[in-house]
């Protein structure tokens, strides 16, 4: 039996396999969110604080990170945002979206590259109307000679929440590998930059924030 029409047939399925996911890679990348696609989903108001609004041309954004630290995460795009609430507080709120989990780094590694120990730490289970139950990491973040303040973080993979960034690795992998394209995820870290800030108050911002979020972005499927 010949067998060499098998493998013409074999090697055509293949190269047309290739040609299409070649072609059908960059449609889908701009399928993925932008950095002004991003800013435009950003909340303006949380747990009754308002946004300290940016220039005119970013009206959604208090700040903009510096290019080393694009350079280094290589995201899709960064928000920056102050909200101040009734008795003058001001939260600290930095949204990242990539399409891979080092867009986002390790939130420990961060602070401490900054200068910052973390005497207190832990993940937590909070409840939000938006997504339900969601696993957050809750922090007491010091300079020295400082007052304490408190911090949080959730990593959005294109799966399901997580703390612990390999976790997230292996979402992204096993999303992109079941799909045969890239997803999107987030990265959402919070500080209360006053010291008084009550823990319960900074709390009920971040589930609201995140209540705010569900209504622009779909909880993630695994």
């Amino acid at each position: 039996m010949n067998q060499k029409p098998i493998y013409i047939g074999i090697c055509a399925v293949l190269a047309a396999f290739a040609v299409g996911r070649i072609v059908a890679v960059p449609v889908m990348e701009k399928e993925l969110i932008d950095e002004k696609g991003l800013h435009d989903i950003l909340p303006t108001e949380a747990g009754g604080a308002t946004l300290v609004r940016g220039t005119e041309s970013h009206p959604n954004v208090t700040y903009r990170m510096d290019d080393k630290t694009y350079e280094e995460l290589v995201p899709l795009g960064i928000g920056g945002q102050h909200f101040r609430d009734s008795e003058g507080r001001i939260y600290d709120v930095v949204v990242i979206a990539g399409a891979r989990m080092e867009s986002f780094h390790e939130q420990q590694w961060c602070f401490a590259a900054q200068g910052w120990s973390i005497p207190k730490q832990g993940q937590y289970r909070v409840n939000t109307s938006g997504y339900g139950p969601i696993d957050m990491w809750l922090m007491t973040i010091q300079q020295p000679s400082r007052q304490p303040l408190h911090a949080a973080y959730t990593f959005m993979t294109p799966r399901a929440f997580r703390t612990d960034f390999s976790q997230g690795q292996r979402d992204f992998l096993l999303k992109a590998v079941t799909t045969l394209k890239p997803h999107v995820g987030y990265s959402f870290r919070f500080i209360a930059l006053d010291p008084s800030t009550p823990q319960e108050d900074f709390t009920a911002f971040v589930v609201s924030y995140m209540d705010q979020i569900s209504k622009v972005i779909p909880k993630p499927t695994p």
